[in-house]
């Protein structure tokens, strides 16, 4: 008989038997999805906070190329955030 076990802050389980399989699965996968959406989010405070101070520094070439790139590949929210923040910056600089 096989057993499951997993910890994490909603909690933590035990499946034994093959009735508790399917709730069991359900929880892991509800926590596995608040982790990466955890670090998703993270990730991407983290990249606004550098994208923002490269912007005000002056280090055009650097924000656009090197965090560009790296938003353009996270969707068509992304990218819609990208050009906002490419035209603001813009705008700011008197451009």
């Amino acid at each position: 008989m096989s057993e499951v076990r997993w910890v994490g802050k909603t909690g933590g389980g035990s499946c034994v038997n093959a009735k508790s399989l399917a709730p069991c699965a359900r929880a892991l996968a509800f926590e596995m999805e608040r982790l990466r959406v955890n670090a998703f989010l993270m990730g991407g405070l983290a990249s606004l906070w550098m994208l923002l101070i490269w912007i005000y520094t002056g280090a055009f070439h650097i924000a656009y190329v090197a965090m560009g790139l790296t938003i353009w590949q996270g969707g068509w929210k992304h990218r819609f955030a990208l050009i906002f923040l490419v035209l603001f910056s813009s705008r700011k600089k008197g451009r």
